[in-house]
């Protein structure tokens, strides 16, 4: 298993929030729910709900991996999320950085969108090999490429994965 050079050159070149706050122009290939009051979207993006929406896609992700590639799995996944990791603080931090504080969006936000940035890595690292692994990080990257920040999670977590990503 190796991660995807290309993909991080990807990550490097998006013009980060650049659609923050402002309407919708594309469609995505899943269901979002657009967020119009910024202060809102801060409670969201910092709520328990959020960051429990993300733990349940995570362990969806490594459940699966463990449960049908253990191989590939065991002992792997660490060292290609500290790769990951690695090659994202050298390459994506401080434009994310810069983003942020351009759109006046808290500098703590980053450790967040880091942590998107090197799941959606993984996850579509180990896709090359098995593609049916649960999608939800994927999910997050595109929301950024297309210079939005997702903040949420519409549904309720006994129903997950039901539920619409939450944009601003």
């Amino acid at each position: 298993m190796k991660l995807i050079p290309d993909l991080y050159r990807e990550i490097s070149k998006i013009d980060w929030f650049f659609m923050y706050n402002k309407e919708i122009m594309t469609s995505f290939p899943f269901d979002v729910i657009k967020i119009t009051d910024t202060s809102e979207a801060h409670r969201l993006f910092m709520s328990e709900k959020w960051i429990d929406a993300k733990t349940e896609a995570q362990g969806d992700l490594t459940g699966y991996l463990s449960k049908y590639h253990a191989g590939a799995y065991a002992g792997i996944w660490n060292i290609l999320a500290k790769q990951s990791r690695q090659m994202l603080e050298t390459n994506v931090s401080a434009k994310v950085k810069i983003a942020l504080n351009d759109h006046n969006l808290p500098e703590d936000y980053l450790s967040m969108i880091l942590l998107d940035i090197n799941r959606a890595t993984l996850e579509l690292t180990y896709r090359q090999s098995f593609p049916k692994i649960p999608v939800f990080f994927e999910n997050l990257l595109t929301i950024y490429k297309f210079g939005y920040l997702p903040c949420g999670w519409d549904g309720e977590l006994e129903n997950w994965p039901l539920g619409k990503l939450l944009i601003v």
